[in-house]
């Protein structure tokens, strides 16, 4: 990510500078950055290991999808399961971050190959090896993600299609609901389920709450800046498409699983709780669900939620005394089952 700088900020307190910064920089910028396995896998060795033990057996088959948008180019990789089990005829999409390649998330693509699930993950546009465009937090990416499904139905017939994506990426699969409403399409028929991992409900209402909690410059101000950086880098004058929570009154039938971090400070967990709220009026039965995981910050809920000291609630702030990754796993099986 480009260095940016925050000096017009004059802080209230002490917090996390990464998360200011980065949301900072999410408006300013337009991310481009480089796959590197090696690089972004060696932290763990153990998905390293995996990953090249998927290559020498042929398990990964990438694509090149064009957006039916702006016809550029989305970069991705299917890899089939090695684990041969009764979860084979189960597909998972997994959609990163704003910043981060489709290589950030490979823990939850271990998660769910160990569990024989086949996984599709592609770099969003403007990100890794994709080409270059405006990021538009979720608008345009929710149309790539149909083109994604689209090629991914064409070409392997999944049967069962679980969506799973991490903050712009969980943005992007929540806003799908529009695109899910304004174009039937038969190969959405499969899909199951989204799974919405730390995203905002309205983005200008996140940007409102950094800047209340982490500073003094006045809010008017603040909005002025945010709007005229956002039109900008999207194109948009209307900001109000821009809002997640907007959007889940198209997709009754179809639950979601919200995760999020108590201790998120770059989106707060009452945006997953908006979310969830709205999302339950229009289910009967509702079987949408919500796990929190106390300790973990941004991007971190598999991570931290794996720990067995982890500290996990459902909707009900009941405590759960499972992994978040079991919690997951049984949670799908309940929905596709």
């Amino acid at each position: 990510m480009k260095n940016t700088k925050i000096n017009f900020f004059k802080l209230k307190r002490r917090v996390d500078i990464d998360s200011i910064e980065m949301f900072h920089a999410c408006l300013k910028y337009n991310t481009k950055l480089t796959p590197m396995v090696e690089f972004e896998l060696n932290k763990w060795p153990i998905y390293l290991e995996y990953w090249n033990q998927l290559v020498a057996n042929k398990n990964i088959h990438s694509f090149k999808v064009q957006s039916s948008i702006d016809k550029i180019t989305l970069v991705g990789d299917y890899i089939t399961t090695p684990v041969k089990n009764n979860n084979n005829n189960r597909t998972i999409f997994l959609l990163h971050g704003i910043t981060n390649t489709r290589y950030w998330i490979f823990k939850q693509v271990y998660t769910f190959l160990q569990a024989g699930y086949n996984v599709v993950w592609y770099d969003a546009r403007n990100h890794g090896e994709s080409d270059e465009a405006p990021t538009t937090f979720g608008k345009n990416e929710a149309w790539d993600l149909q083109d994604i499904i689209d090629y991914i139905v064409k070409n392997y017939q999944p049967k069962n299609m679980i969506v799973y994506g991490f903050s712009l990426g969980a943005a992007s699969v929540v806003m799908w609901s529009d695109v899910y409403h304004q174009k039937p399409n038969k190969n959405n028929n499969n899909i199951r389920l989204l799974i919405a991992d730390s995203t905002f409900a309205q983005l200008e209402q996140s940007y409102i709450e950094q800047i209340n909690n982490y500073s003094f410059i006045p809010t008017n101000l603040a909005m002025k800046l945010f709007h005229h950086q956002i039109k900008k880098m999207t194109g948009f004058a209307d900001l109000s498409t821009l809002q997640p929570i907007k959007y889940l009154k198209y997709i009754p039938k179809i639950p979601i699983l919200f995760l999020h971090g108590q201790s998120d400070y770059f989106i707060s967990y009452t945006n997953t709780q908006e979310l969830y709220n709205e999302k339950i009026r229009y289910e009967e039965p509702i079987k949408t669900k919500v796990y929190l995981v106390k300790e973990a910050i941004h991007g971190q809920c598999f991570l931290i939620g794996d720990n067995p000291q982890a500290t996990i609630f459902d909707e009900y702030n009941q405590p759960q005394d499972k992994k978040i990754s079991e919690l997951v796993l049984d949670y799908i099986d309940q929905i596709i089952n």
